[in-house]
């Protein structure tokens, strides 16, 4: 069969295939297992997995390797074998690598991909913990606010293993979006559940990824209410009526505070009065 050549970054990465894959090409976080053959263009080798009888796994987009294979291996199918010719800015630019890569070398790899799991890919993933929100929703809106809780914590504490400096700010913003969410979500479960101490944890960790989010300014406020701690309830509400003021529930809850500590300092004063004409 002949060898196909393809151009891949403008030109930068001619790549080479001399015998092709099947399935699916890896996506974002898929984990792959490869053997490789690292050499300089005059064929200088430097590194070889092969040479160690030992495949190489990382996942896609980790930045764990170098552009160009990152680039390259999204191409490939599992069971291809290809030939990458790299120019240094997508290699190691015009870094000096030990002894045998000069700066601005251009490199090639022949790559094997031996296996890909795309299970894990950045796609799936979120599948996945969406589907557990979801689960979570279901179970809150029967008023099962314990299972509803644990639903959203798990899927919360799988989606904050999710490595951002490999996302695209899209990407990113999907993965903050769904964090945010379930932190809100297990709040309003916990202030249920009356677990304010937990949920005002949450509501905290929402305001730092989103800090003028409205539903994370009112749970927080509800959680220092239901601690009974009223100065601070009417600190939060305060707050949110002053980044939005049209917002007619976070105004109600505010007032609602201020009646509560008036009534409170009330009740204090007339115990106090009690218990002074006691000693009379």
């Amino acid at each position: 069969m002949t060898s196909k050549l393809v151009e891949l970054a403008n030109g930068k990465i001619i790549k080479k295939v001399i015998r092709e894959g099947s399935g699916e090409h890896p996506k974002k976080l898929s984990k792959v297992r490869i053997h490789y053959v690292n050499t300089t263009l005059d064929g200088t080798p430097f590194d070889s997995s092969r040479q160690r009888e030992t495949p190489f796994e990382f996942e896609v987009g980790s930045k764990r390797v170098i552009d160009g294979w990152e680039i390259g291996i999204l191409t490939m199918r599992q069971g291809e074998i290809a030939i990458f010719t790299i120019e240094p800015e997508l290699g190691y630019g015009n870094q000096k690598i030990g002894s045998k890569i000069p700066a601005n070398s251009t490199l090639v790899f022949e790559i094997e991909v031996l296996n890909i799991d795309n299970s894990v890919c950045l796609e799936n993933q979120m599948l996945k913990l969406t589907e557990l929100k979801n689960e979570g929703n279901t179970f809150f809106k029967t008023s099962k606010f314990q299972e509803a809780e644990g639903k959203y914590l798990e899927s919360l504490e799988s989606v904050k293993k999710i490595p951002r400096r490999t996302l695209e700010p899209e990407e990113k913003k999907q993965v903050v979006g769904l964090q945010t969410t379930l932190l809100l979500n297990a709040s309003m479960s916990e202030i249920k559940l009356e677990k304010f101490a937990k949920s005002l944890k949450n509501c905290e960790e929402a305001l730092k990824l989103d800090p003028k989010n409205p539903k994370a300014i009112y749970r927080k406020g509800l959680s220092y209410g239901g601690k009974l701690d009223y100065d601070e309830a009417i600190k939060v509400f305060s707050y949110g009526v002053e980044i939005d003021p049209q917002n007619k529930i976070m105004k109600s809850k505010l007032n609602f505070y201020k009646k509560k500590k008036i009534a409170e300092q009330d009740k204090k004063r007339n115990m106090y009065k009690k218990m002074l004409l006691k000693k009379k």
